[in-house]
């Protein structure tokens, strides 16, 4: 009986907390994708249902203000900046580019971050266990998924033999497993960093030339190769190269493979810490946790194209097959 009355009084604390708001909360949002991108609305629908399930309401006791697609550090500044300049109670940010650019517009926000591969050697936290400080989040990869991709990459296209890392940000987060697996499936393996659209097409023109027909491309998670999506698989495609990338969105678009996080999961679970947060706990307190929900997606019409075939063992076990 006692355990149910808990229940009942904790349930009853959640719905009516709303009616007790005296005032809306407010939640900026720097997210990673454009507003129109169909991974973008899923992940805010995410984030929402997560408040939802927590008593918030917007209109009521809940005011949510999104921008979108940091695609440049310039472009990061002046959305957090118009972000900022709404007051908010507290920050949500994707990527991190989105969580510098609010950091450096507030001091003291606090911020919960989605999609932060390393938030450690990035200076975000000071520990995973003891975040410290005004930041905490939910990490998008483990250093693991480098040797992953090759793993996966090497099942649907065997015949690879040298691999670019593409990415802007540094790749030292996946680097030693990378290596290792380099040497288990004996692959070449290079890295590369672009910041430019140009860049990406002479990096990727000139692998292609020097790969001989057997090259491959891994794409960490990477806001920048996210939001350049449809140029990289467009290049891809004319060189023949197969990818495997830690982006989401790419297979919907005709990118190859994809293995990594549920976004949409991190979102909702996002929700719980901004709960928290604006209840009263302190981000210092909550550790920062790593992604428990993981998805594949391939994209069958481009593994014909590149006359691939996919394995029947490895199309039972993807998430989501894009034919």
């Amino acid at each position: 009986m006692r355990r149910r009355h808990l229940l009942v009084s904790a349930a009853t604390a959640v719905l009516s907390f709303p009616a007790q708001a005296q005032q809306a909360r407010r939640v900026a949002i720097l997210t990673g994708l454009a507003a129109d991108d169909p991974a973008t609305r899923a992940r805010l629908a995410g984030f929402r249902e997560g408040m939802a399930a927590a008593g918030w309401r917007e209109g009521q006791n809940l005011a949510i203000d999104v921008r979108y697609e940091p695609s440049s550090a310039e472009r990061a500044r002046r959305l957090a900046a118009e972000l900022i300049a709404l007051k908010p109670d507290i920050a949500l940010a994707q990527g991190l580019p989105s969580v510098l650019a609010l950091r450096g517009e507030s001091i003291g926000l606090p911020i919960v971050f989605v999609g932060v591969p390393d938030p450690v050697n990035a200076r975000l936290v000071e520990s995973l266990a003891r975040p410290g400080a005004q930041t905490t989040g939910f990490t998008s990869t483990e250093p693991s998924f480098g040797a992953k991709w090759i793993e996966l990459l090497m099942e649907i296209s065997p015949a690879t033999k040298r691999l670019l890392v593409l990415t802007q940000q540094s790749a030292s987060f996946y680097r030693p497993g990378i290596e290792h697996a380099m040497k288990q499936f004996g692959v070449e393996v290079a890295f590369a960093q672009v910041h430019s659209a140009a860049e990406i097409q002479t990096v990727l023109d000139g692998f292609a030339g020097t790969a001989a027909g057997a090259g491959g491309l891994i794409l960490p998670t990477d806001l920048f190769t996210a939001s350049h999506r449809r140029q990289i698989i467009e290049l891809a495609a004319r060189h023949r190269l197969p990818l495997i990338t830690g982006n989401p969105p790419f297979p919907p678009d005709g990118g190859l493979m994809y293995y990594g996080a549920d976004f949409v999961d991190l979102y909702r679970r996002a929700a719980g810490y901004v709960d928290r947060i604006l209840r009263g706990s302190r981000p210092a307190d909550l550790p920062v946790q790593q992604p428990d929900t993981f998805l594949m997606s391939i994209n069958l019409k481009t593994a014909a194209a590149l006359g691939l075939t996919v394995p029947p063992t490895l199309r039972a076990r993807s998430d989501e097959v894009f034919e």
